[in-house]
């Protein structure tokens, strides 16, 4: 088996069938490596995604392993730093085009009678009745938007 630049951070007993990393020990080839001892390439993709903390000598730079491109390329792994998102972003992603307070201004601007004359224009006369409060109406407005109606 071919050798790894990485070393193992503790003592490490593996399997390998047919060249490849075993989790059964069933007709299986047992591998053992000290501790202080090279790791085998086959296993260094699989320690790189699952087990980082069996290899002793892993650069890591925020998180994520430090990586040069022919390593990358040699053991068929990438790693990249995740974009970073602000909470107002986040916020503004979780909202629909309605918000509680945008519904809100609309009464406060046209009126209970003209917010209802707006909700039946906008979401159709056999959706909104007009018996109810503009609020049972806006918050009516906000589930369905919520369960992705509108």
């Amino acid at each position: 088996m071919k050798e790894s630049e990485f070393i193992a951070a503790d003592n490490l007993t593996l399997h390998t069938l047919d060249g490849k990393p075993s989790p059964n020990i069933k007709d299986a080839k047992l591998v053992s490596i000290k501790r202080g001892d090279k790791i085998p390439e086959i296993f260094i993709p699989v320690f790189l995604r699952r087990n980082r903390d069996y290899i002793a000598n892993l650069e890591m730079k925020d998180g994520i392993p430090a990586l040069s491109k022919d390593q990358e390329k040699k053991y068929n792994v990438k790693f990249e730093k995740a974009p970073i998102k602000t909470f107002k972003k986040v916020v503004d992603e979780s909202y629909g085009k309605y918000t509680e307070e945008s519904l809100t201004q609309i009464i406060a601007n046209k009126g209970s009678k003209g917010f209802k004359d707006w909700a039946e224009k906008e979401f159709g006369e056999d959706k909104i009745d007009r018996r109810k409060s503009s609020e049972k109406i806006k918050i009516k407005i906000l589930n369905w938007q919520d369960e992705g109606k509108i």
